[in-house]
């Protein structure tokens, strides 16, 4: 079960429903959760791109790493700058 499914669990909730499909977490600029994603396009030290049913997420920072990676779900770890959805 995904984070988010969770916290509608704990809220009393049927379901969360989010109109974009994906949910993002920036944790102070040094981590960041994203959830809902289709496919990891790029990784490098400083951009991460992810792909979703419509655009993409592009994480940029500087010192970037994967801290864990599930089907839909990722930690991203470093100096995060920005996170932006592009369609």
């Amino acid at each position: 079960m995904s984070f988010f499914s969770e916290v509608a669990k704990t809220m009393g909730l049927d379901s969360l429903r989010i109109a974009s499909g994906y949910q993002v977490i920036n944790y102070n600029g040094e981590a960041a959760y994203v959830e809902g994603f289709v496919q990891v396009l790029s990784i490098d030290n400083n951009e991460i791109v992810l792909k979703l049913k419509k655009g993409k997420i592009v994480i940029s920072g500087e010192n970037l790493s994967v801290a864990s990676l599930e089907t839909g779900a990722i930690i991203v770890k470093g100096n995060i700058k920005e996170v932006k959805s592009e369609r």
